[in-house]
């Protein structure tokens, strides 16, 4: 006769803390790598990949250049922190790559530090030359 095991309690249910998705912002100067690094980080983590820049174009309807040069940069400011904080405002998880003068404002910045985590990609002016093909003593943080 084989003896009896005891009855296993019921597992208990216990309500999982709710997690933020995760959000990664990538800042950084022009040519630095932050589209590119986005969609590798993207792919590698399984999110989406949003990148500012483009996301403008989609929403103005022509090239940035083109836009900074006809309406100016305050405007082209102004419309890039739209940009910003309609991403922000989204709910789930994603990776961002900002254009190069996002964070002049800092209300950019702010919004930015406040619903994801920021890595700015540090790159030296020759390697910025080197994928910009701009000298470094013109490298700003004006679109390119």
């Amino acid at each position: 006769m084989t003896p009896e095991l005891p009855e296993q309690p019921e597992p208990l249910e216990l309500p999982l803390p709710l997690m933020p998705p995760l959000r990664v912002t990538l800042v950084g100067m022009p040519g630095s790598g932050k589209s590119t690094v986005g969609r590798q980080l993207a792919r590698h983590l399984d999110l989406p990949f949003v990148d500012t820049d483009a996301q403008f174009e989609r929403q103005v309807g022509m090239p940035i250049r083109e836009f900074f040069d006809t309406h100016g940069e305050a405007a082209f400011r102004d419309r890039e922190s739209e940009v910003i904080h309609g991403l922000t405002q989204e709910a789930g998880a994603l990776v961002m790559a900002t254009g190069g003068g996002a964070v002049i404002r800092a209300e950019n910045r702010e919004r930015l530090r406040a619903t994801s985590h920021v890595f700015y990609l540090r790159s030296s002016p020759e390697e910025l030359h080197r994928f910009t093909g701009r000298p470094p003593s013109t490298l700003t943080c004006e679109p390119c």
